[in-house]
């Protein structure tokens, strides 16, 4: 195996994906277990009483007073 593979399994293994958003077009990675870090968020979200569906619908709800649309 040589560097290159061992590095992309050394970051798979810990949760990174290769960047495929077409608007980032970055070509590096993304990641690190981000769906565990957005389930902490929704929760926390959850256990303040401040849950709307979605983490995005919940943050709107709570900036709602901050940034008027």
């Amino acid at each position: 195996m040589n560097y290159e593979m061992q590095a992309e399994v050394f970051l798979t293994m810990r949760g990174y994906r290769r960047c495929d958003i077409v608007a980032c077009n970055c070509g590096s990675w993304h990641g690190g277990f981000a769906d565990e870090r957005l389930l902490e968020i929704a929760n926390y979200i959850r256990e303040c009483g401040m849950w709307k569906g979605t983490i995005l619908d919940s943050v709107k709800f709570m900036a709602r007073d901050v940034c008027k649309e």
